[in-house]
């Protein structure tokens, strides 16, 4: 019966100390002590994209106090630097994790990453450009607009619509898959639609100047338009043309219907949060996308027009 009662206080320690070694190392693996290091991936400098980056930092830093890192690579459009920079993060041992900001450094990211999990934002079509794959390594927020709100913009301001310029990159897939979207959707309604598309951001001085005899322009989430929005403002102003944009509203810009990209920021480092941290698989996490819930309007321009009071009585106007 000693022996007995011996035996079973023996296997009671064993198991004991198992469970306990079981605790401590769950516990360690995501102990305050642990760093993480986070590679940030930019493809260019924007307001936009600057600000998923601010939204993706300023999360990670008041979740992970102490334990986040970054290293950020701006490659300012440079496809050759982009998938440069991701290799050296894949190869990198101290990166845990990737937030690619923008399609060409996603698209650079999943092409060069083996295993680190990857976190992406302002990617308009991630499955389309073979950036989310089931099973993949990525997951995050997308910035694809809705047409049809960017559309119902249009006719609030300007109820007689009938010619529509659009300004985009011919380059860039986001761009030309939004732009064909509603092209489709403004034909549909029998409003003419004139594509003014730019090979490189060299081409837009001339391309602009000949915009003409259109009721408005619309550029979608563009890089390269964005990157020169100054330019293409004040030669719109001088033709008194509106511009009508699909990301955040900036002097020059006559109205919005854009995602706020900081919380596309947020919602990425929450999803690699997930992965990191709780041990979520990167592709069992859904891609989020924006909600549009109002129009911004430049005030001073829409005085200009005389259109205040009438859009005064929408709910769904914020001025600018």
């Amino acid at each position: 019966m000693i022996k007995s009662y011996a035996k079973v206080t023996q296997i009671f320690v064993v198991l004991a100390g198992v469970l306990g070694g079981m605790i401590w190392w769950q516990r360690s693996k995501h102990s305050p002590s642990k760093v993480y290091t986070i590679g940030i991936l930019q493809t260019a400098s924007h307001p936009a994209l600057d600000a998923a980056r601010e939204g993706f930092v300023s999360y990670l830093k008041e979740a992970l106090p102490n334990q986040i890192e970054f290293i950020t690579k701006n490659v300012q459009g440079d496809v050759a630097q982009a998938y440069s920079v991701a290799k050296s993060f894949n190869q990198s041992p101290a990166i845990n994790g990737l937030f690619a900001i923008a399609t060409l450094t996603a698209q650079a990211a999943v092409q060069t990453q083996t295993d680190k999990p990857i976190a992406i934002a302002a990617v308009t079509d991630p499955v389309e450009h073979g950036i989310w794959k089931p099973g993949g390594l990525v997951c995050g927020a997308s910035d694809r607009v809705d047409i049809y709100k960017q559309i119902e913009l249009m006719h609030l301001l300007f109820p007689s619509l009938a010619r529509v310029g659009l300004l985009f990159t011919l380059s860039e897939p986001n761009s030309v898959s939004l732009v064909d979207e509603m092209k489709r959707a403004l034909e549909e309604e029998q409003i003419e639609v004139v594509e003014f598309g730019i090979a490189t951001a060299s081409d837009l001085p001339l391309i602009v100047a000949r915009i003409k005899e259109v009721d408005l322009v619309w550029v979608p989430t563009d890089n390269g338009v964005a990157t020169a929005l100054d330019m293409v403002t004040k030669s719109l102003q001088q033709a008194n043309i509106p511009l009508i944009v699909s990301f955040d509203i900036s002097p020059g810009v006559f109205a919005a219907a854009g995602i706020d990209y900081k919380k596309s920021g947020v919602q990425a480092a929450q999803c690699l949060e997930k992965v990191l941290i709780q041990g979520q698989k990167p592709s069992d996490i859904p891609i989020l996308h924006p909600l549009i819930d109002y129009f911004v309007v430049n005030k001073k321009m829409a005085e200009e027009r005389g259109i205040v009071e009438r859009l005064s009585e929408s709910k769904s106007i914020i001025w600018f």
